[in-house]
This record gives C-alpha cells, structure tokens and sequence, in this order.
C-alpha cells in the first residue's frame, strides 16, 4: 500500500470522526434556532438573523455530509437507467439558481445510449456536484453544454459538461480530486473528492479537460454494465 492510499485511510477515519461529533450538536442548534424562529413575530427584525444560522447550519450540514461520503464504505446499489432522465432531473434541481446566473444549458442526448446500470442516488449527486461547480465558475453567465453518448467500443456510457467559466490553471489541475482542495471562498474541498469516489464505485472514472480560450470540461465514463463486484444484491 502507497504512503499515498494509507494517508486516504487516516483521513477517511478522521472524517468519519468528526463529521459524526458535529452532527448531533448541529442537529440541536438547528432545532433550537427552529424553536425560537417560531415563537418570534413576522415583523420581528431577529428573524434575519436567525435565517443567517439555519442558513449556515445547512451549509454545515453539507460538508458533514460530504465528509461522511468520503468516508464511507459500502456498495452501491445498482439498477437500470435512462442516463438522460438522471442529467434532466440534476439540472432540475439547479433551474432557479441557473436562470438567476444567466447561464444558458444546451443538451445532447445520444439515439443509441442505453439503459446503464447504476446507482441513481449516487451519480444523481456526481451530475449535481458538476453542474454547482459550472454555475460557480460563470459568475458573469455563459452557457453550460451537458451531452450524453454511448461508447460501444469500451461498453461505456459517457456523460460531459462543459461551462465558459474561467477555467483551472494548469498547475492547479492536478489537485482537482485532491481531498479539501478548493478555490473557492466557501468550498469546503469534498465535492469533486466525493463525486470520484462514487464514480469509482461503478468502474468509472472522471477526467477533467481544461478549454480554449477558456473553460472546463468535466467528463464522467462508466461500463453500461458495472462488474458484479460493484454491485449490490439489495437496497441499501
């Protein structure tokens, strides 16, 4: 084992311990701050200050998640589906915060992709982890171009956003999935790490390509059929 993969251990522990150590006392400041909200009056100028909390509570309550995920072993739990559905539904979830960026979305969804195998919960939240990074890179706008192919060759389905932001340096690309890695004012670095580790649940891989004169494009693959090893027999 590389010194590399052993310090990914220590660190996946370590997470593991500390996200569970913040979440019950997360959970009673939120349902705390829940109490004193509904006993304040509408006009009550407290309120915006109590919005601020819970506000920054769910911000926790995410990278507690996220560390969760980077920390957790198990199985994926794999079934059959139409990948355009699973990429409609991510960039539904966005709709608001995507009009509100000025960020115009094409799509191009192959005739002859099949119906893959996998978890939808998992690479429902890779296409979502992408798309949240696209919208922070166009602060200005600009266009984000999500395209679905089938790669019969290599038995694997593909799935690409593209956005006109300003792009990674090339230095920096290298520290892409690199845990806790971010460049960005409120990143908390688990994003891209997490999305990884559920692609490599499925036998995939994500590679990311740097676009002239600028941009990202962000690349997930994974077999139409994942080996048996990565699947599970049941619901989780």
């Amino acid at each position: 084992m590389s010194t590399k993969q052993e310090r990914l251990i220590v660190l996946g522990r370590l997470s593991s311990v500390l996200a569970h150590e913040i979440r019950n006392p997360l959970a009673g400041i939120s349902a705390a701050t829940q109490m004193l909200d509904g006993k304040m009056d509408r006009g009550d100028p407290r309120k915006k200050y109590v919005g601020m909390i819970l506000k920054e509570v769910d911000r926790v309550n995410d990278i507690v998640k996220n560390l969760l995920d980077f920390s957790r072993e198990g199985r994926a739990y794999m079934v059959p589906v139409r990948v355009a559905d699973l990429v409609e539904s991510a960039l539904g979830r966005f709709a608001g915060p995507l009009e509100k960026a000025g960020i115009r979305v094409t799509t191009e969804y192959g005739d002859d992709v099949p119906r893959a195998v996998c978890d939808t919960e998992h690479m429902g939240r890779v296409f979502q982890n992408l798309i949240a990074n696209g919208i922070d890179a166009m602060e200005a706008g600009g266009t984000l171009s999500v395209r679905v192919w089938h790669d019969a060759a290599d038995g694997q389905v593909a799935v690409s956003f593209e956005d006109t932001g300003a792009g990674i340096e090339v230095e920096n690309m290298g520290d892409l999935f690199s845990p806790f890695y971010t460049t960005k004012a409120k990143g908390n670095g688990l994003g891209l790490p997490v999305a990884l580790k559920f692609v490599e649940e499925h036998g995939g891989t994500i590679t990311a390509r740097r676009l002239e004169p600028h941009g990202l494009a962000m690349t997930v693959r994974w077999p139409v059929e994942p080996s048996q090893a990565a699947a599970d027999d049941g619901p989780r």
